[in-house]
């Protein structure tokens, strides 16, 4: 919205240029009258003043101390009427000028500021009022490909015809996305090159560009944002071309129009994905088995081929809810953020075995879908939850994760794979030595634990059997439970004594007590078992309230 030092000099040919020649494309955006110094803390770039240098008869040392101010402010030139108020302008002015740029030009004497003022501001609305139509032109233009659901390539295909100025979309990766489906000139093929290899340098994953400058040397950088986050680059190669208002427009509204493509994108993928998770969340909560043809044809619009048998593996970090409750008390946005956070440690670990492709996000876990024939060897799993630990165990301290892996079935009954995968992460960790692997297949007669889906019998049971026990220790900080636990596992009097490093009479005192407490005598064979169930309970109660503390790997 404005013209040049040249082309004003195009309309006055009696106007006389006598420095700043190499400044003669400096844009002039108004025309002003100086006539005093203090002009130069009202600036906004783009003027041409004019002057009869009055107030530079007596100090021609102040023109030359303006010169170079009006110059630092982008300011357009100056124009001093000749002979009014000084003979001429010094030599060092001149020279000044020319060193800067910044164009000087005599007007005749006999020519009206007027007639100067008015021509200019003229020529300046009119180019306003003929950019602002090419501008409307190019916002129709591309805005109808955006109602036609155009493509990002056919908004690149349009600013390229528009501007005449080659066009790419890059990734926020910085890699390269979309070009237009028109060839690329053949010698911009090294730009190109030049551009993705040293994308990172030229606009960084930090910095935008744009906030300083519209576009570097050889390239138009314009950033694309959705949802005020920058989603790549629009890059044109200007490299010998001019570049001029309207192109920067057009590559301002094709930036919009590829934001608004990148958006639909974005929401229709956002559906996708709500959808496949209301899917994998009835295959995997079903209670009892489901047509085989309704889950073929529904899995079928997601690409998955769900014949054979699958495997359900659960990933859950314990100690997640304690840990939200320390550091985001007040907090939800910082808790989403960090629950986030963990979903993407353990995609990332998943992801980088190949076993990830089908999977569901929930509050402190992640459940994956996985072929039977492709299911990973036991090293594998290890591997996995180690990686995952020593992440954890590193950044944030008391949380552990744990992989419970249910057993083979037809995807009709995954939900059964499910639970037992569930389970074995859930309750396993409770009885599983610090393993971080827990098969459900390997939990035995505990399997039956398990499924007994009665929480009140599982903690009536729990309480009668240890429950006061775990009570009497706790008033009086004895260790009658760890005592039983002890001889439970070996049922003999002189070993169990020997690792706890007490007298075999004291052991022989401690299991009356307990017998007392639980009504329940250990030397028996039927109230072992009871004791012995009712420890695996309250381990089973402990890790159903998420507040085992974090076991070593």
């Amino acid at each position: 919205m404005s013209i040049t030092i040249r082309k004003v000099l195009d309309l006055f040919p009696d106007l006389e240029l006598i420095a700043g020649e190499d400044g003669l494309d400096r844009t002039v955006t108004t025309v002003n009258i100086i006539d005093s110094p203090d002009i130069i803390h009202f600036l906004r770039g783009g003027e041409l003043f004019l002057t009869n240098a009055y107030i530079f008869s007596g100090d021609l040392q102040a023109l030359t101390i303006l010169i170079s101010k009006l110059a630092s402010q982008n300011c357009a030139g100056i124009a001093i009427t000749a002979k009014q108020f000084i003979d001429s302008v010094p030599e060092e002015t001149v020279a000044l000028a020319n060193h800067l740029a910044f164009p000087i030009i005599i007007i005749p004497l006999e020519m009206y500021w007027r007639d100067i003022i008015n021509i200019i501001m003229t020529q300046i609305i009119n180019e306003q009022a003929a950019e602002l139509s090419q501008a409307n032109e190019i916002r129709e233009s591309l805005t109808k490909i955006i109602l036609n659901n155009g493509s990002i390539s056919e908004t690149l295909d349009e600013l390229y015809r528009i501007t005449d100025i080659y066009p790419m979309f890059i990734g926020s990766d910085l890699e390269l996305r979309f070009r237009p489906s028109l060839p690329m000139p053949p010698h911009l093929q090294d730009d190109m090159d030049y551009i993705l290899k040293n994308a990172s340098k030229l606009i960084g994953y930090d910095v935008d560009l744009m906030a300083s400058t519209p576009y570097l040397p050889d390239y138009i950088i314009t950033p694309v944002e959705v949802k005020n986050v920058i989603s790549g680059y629009i890059v044109g190669f200007i490299r010998g071309i001019s570049v001029n208002s309207i192109d920067m427009t057009a590559y301002r509204y094709a930036s919009v129009n590829i934001s608004v493509v990148l958006l639909n994108s974005q929401a229709a993928q956002e559906q996708q994905e709500l959808s496949k998770r209301d899917f994998l969340l009835e295959l995997f909560m079903a209670t009892k088995p489901q047509a085989l043809d309704m889950l073929q044809a529904k899995s079928e619009e997601y690409g998955w081929d769900l014949s054979g048998e699958w495997i359900v593996a659960y990933v859950e970090i314990s100690g997640y809810a304690e840990y939200c409750r320390r550091h985001f008390p007040n907090d939800q946005a910082g808790a989403n953020k960090f629950k986030g956070i963990l979903h993407d440690l353990i995609y990332r670990a998943f992801k980088a075995r190949q076993i990830h492709k089908i999977n569901l996000k929930k509050e402190n876990s992640m459940v994956f879908l996985i072929a039977a024939p492709s299911f990973p060897e036991k090293r594998i799993w290890r591997e996995v939850a180690l990686e995952m630990n020593v992440t954890l165990q590193k950044y944030w301290e008391g949380l552990r994760a744990t992989i419970g892996i249910g057993n083979a079935c037809k995807i009709t009954c995954v939900h059964e794979s499910y639970q037992q995968a569930y389970n074995a992460s859930r309750y396993g960790r409770a009885l599983s030595d610090g393993r971080n692997v827990l098969y459900y297949r390997d939990f035995g007669i505990y399997q039956l634990l398990f499924e007994i889906d009665q929480t009140k019998l599982k903690w009536d049971f729990y309480q009668d059997a240890v429950g006061k026990l775990i009570q009497y220790d706790g008033e009086t900080g004895s260790q009658l439970l760890t005592t039983l636990e002890e001889y439970l596992n070996c049922f003999n009097i002189k070993q169990t004594a020997q690792k706890l490093f007490i007298h075999p009479n004291t052991l022989r005192y401690r299991l009356l007590k307990i017998a007392d407490i639980t009504n329940c005598n250990p030397l028996n064979m039927h109230d072992r078992m009871v004791l012995e169930i009712g420890i695996v309970m309250s381990k089973i109660h402990a890790s159903h309230r998420d507040t085992l503390p974090a076991i070593p790997l």
